[in-house]
């Protein structure tokens, strides 16, 4: 990771690659939510979190805790999860035809 960032920056990107909201975010790394949206509009910061998000995906086991990780985010805010069609209410689930 760049290392221009300190080390909240990179705490931020690793949150933020598990779907974490930036309210979420802010609130781990111990900044307000603005500090997150001025670092995602920051040229240093996007590169950072799309080369973190690439080599996450690139690799099958550090995908698949990406997906995890984001699932146990999803889970701990109440959310439903993906193909979850009761939770959410999809229309093509049974419970709701």
């Amino acid at each position: 990771m760049d290392k221009r960032l300190t080390e909240q920056q990179r705490l931020a990107i690793e949150w933020l690659l598990t779907g974490a909201d930036v309210k979420a975010v802010a609130a781990v790394v111990g900044v307000t939510p603005a500090t997150v949206r001025y670092w995602l509009r920051q040229p240093a910061f996007q590169e950072a979190l799309r080369e973190a998000s690439t080599e996450a995906l690139s690799d099958p086991q550090q995908a698949l805790g990406l997906m995890a990780l984001r699932i146990g985010t999803a889970l701990a805010k109440g959310l439903s999860v993906p193909g979850d069609g009761e939770r959410h209410g999809g229309s093509n689930s049974a419970a709701n035809p």
